[in-house]
């Protein structure tokens, strides 16, 4: 059975006092008396780490003669309030809990193991558990020493406060939260106690992929660039068990920044590759990324929502319920058009595709990456210069988004070959940056009628409330995409783009 367990972690250091914090608490609200308790949280894996591997943690809790079986996301990117979708069983006497792992996550979750999970690590946790109740919220707050232990007698010690949210909103959680982060000795952690105890001890990480390798400047182009290529591939891929999982959207957002920067590899390093077969591997790439941005658009429209509800608080909750549900209903047509192109004949074509294109050139090209990086970020430049001309002579939501593409394609070049230039790319960088976030947020805020409309259509028709809601959200969106030449030229201006992109023309120009 799967539960949405909200939570905060913090960790404890030496100087932390858990009587001073208890008063603290105490006049929050109606703090209980401690409640002692022991656990033995038995980690499981396969040894291909294929759970792992999903973005997964598996545990078998023993707790006053009771075993359970845990699995829940290794958040990719952890906020101060921790929300994870938990599923658990019951172990009955004699089951193996490796058996009942290797069921569920193929049940529940669609994934296959190759055989039954076994031990990796051993947490034993002393807890001291109050229940604090106030006006409006009811939190569980758990002090908790523990012992992790592996195989090989390694050993290491750690405590952790843990507050879990009962009932009430995330944003008390999150207020409490963050008033206990500042106090002396403790600080948030953004680590599941599984991730932290294998840090301590010594043992590998959860890691999708290679790191991103930095080019040699003196190296061949043809060398470099192939490791590039091959690298974001391999990152690609590494998240694609955890975007099948789908319990962590951020699997499909890395796999598809991964996808995007390895099409702009292709390009800026066009002549280390045989452009035909270039051409078609990145044609499907764009094929693939659009398959998991159908998906990501509406995981950031549902984000969004909070921001809509504060401005629109004339709409009760069961309005924003609705628009909610919705948006999970057409986020879950995505999924699913998302997981049948991963299982299908074309997917798997890819790896033909970059094969092909990975082979070595009957004739390679002998420039080292300093030689060809100035030409190459020539190109990018001028494609970014002529986006902004398109956009100021006849702009709109399409120009400002072909232009954010181009200065995200100009970034990216600048980070692969940055190494190879004389002069320091990290200011030039920031504010491309800038411009790309500014620019993504006004193209999502144009998109919103785009979406409002949708939902509007979806059966059954929306309740008055939702209506208001979706009619207010298609006005915004229609009056962010008819600006959008006003906003996106404001962006440009404020950030000064277009001299920045005349001192990188004229910077790469020296060099060459």
């Amino acid at each position: 059975m799967a539960y949405a367990e909200r939570e905060v972690k913090l960790i404890c250091g030496e100087r932390f006092d858990e009587s001073a914090t208890i008063d603290l608490l105490a006049k929050a609200g109606r703090l209980s008396s401690p409640v002692e308790a022991r656990h033995f949280d038995q980690y499981l894996d396969t040894r291909l780490d294929e759970l792992a591997a999903a973005g997964l943690a598996a545990r078998c809790r023993e707790s006053a003669g009771l075993r359970t079986v845990e699995v829940k996301p290794v958040l990719l990117e952890p906020e101060l309030v921790m929300v994870r979708p938990e599923y658990t069983q019951a172990v009955t006497p004699g089951r193996d809990p490796g058996e009942v792992v290797r069921a569920m996550v193929e049940r529940d979750l669609s994934l296959p193991l190759s055989e039954p999970p076994r031990e990796v690590l051993t947490l034993v946790t002393r807890r001291r558990r109050y229940a604090l109740r106030c006006s409006d919220y009811e939190v569980e707050i758990c002090f908790d020493q523990v012992e992790a232990r592996e195989s090989h007698g390694r050993s290491a010690c750690f405590s952790e406060l843990e507050i879990e949210l009962r009932t009430g909103s995330d944003q008390r959680l999150r207020d409490l939260g963050r008033v206990l982060a500042h106090r002396v000795g403790l600080s948030q952690s953004e680590q599941s106690k599984y991730e932290r105890a294998r840090g301590l001890l010594g043992m590998t990480g959860f890691r999708y992929g290679p790191r991103i390798p930095t080019l040699s400047a003196a190296a061949p182009l043809v060398d470099e660039a192939r490791g590039l290529v091959t690298a974001l591939w391999a990152i690609a891929r590494a998240h694609e068990p955890g975007v099948k999982v789908g319990l962590d959207p951020e699997h499909v957002h890395k796999m598809r920044v991964a996808l995007r920067r390895l099409r702009t590899a292709l390009r800026v390093c066009e002549d280390a590759f045989d452009s035909e077969a270039a051409d078609a591997w990145r044609s499907e790439l764009r094929w693939l990324g659009r398959c998991l941005g159908e998906v990501r658009d509406f995981d950031v429209h549902r984000l969004a929502l909070v921001r809509w509800r504060e401005r629109l608080p004339d709409v009760d909750a069961s309005g924003w319920g609705d628009v909610e549900s919705r948006l999970l209903r057409r986020r879950q047509r995505g999924r699913e058009a998302l997981l049948a192109a991963l299982s299908s004949e074309r997917r798997q074509q890819l790896e033909g595709l970059a094969e092909r294109c990975l082979r070595p050139l009957s004739q390679p090209v002998r420039d080292t990456v300093e030689a060809a990086a100035p030409s190459v970020l020539m190109r990018r430049i001028t494609r970014c210069t002529r986006a902004l001309s398109r956009l100021r002579h006849s702009g709109s939501v399409e120009h400002a988004h072909a232009l954010r593409i181009e200065i995200k394609n100009a970034r990216y070049a600048l980070e692969f070959l940055g190494v190879a230039l004389t002069f320091d790319v990290d200011e030039h960088l920031d504010v491309l940056i800038r411009v790309q976030d500014e620019l993504g947020d006004l193209q999502d805020s144009a998109q919103t009628a785009r979406v409002a409309h949708e939902l509007v259509r979806m059966a059954p028709l929306p309740s008055s409330n939702a209506a208001l809601a979706l009619g207010w959200l298609v006005g915004v969106g229609e009056a962010q995409g008819e600006s959008a030449r006003a906003l996106a030229e404001d962006v440009v201006r404020r950030l000064d783009l277009e001299a920045r992109l005349t001192e990188l023309v004229a910077a790469i120009g020296e060099q060459d």
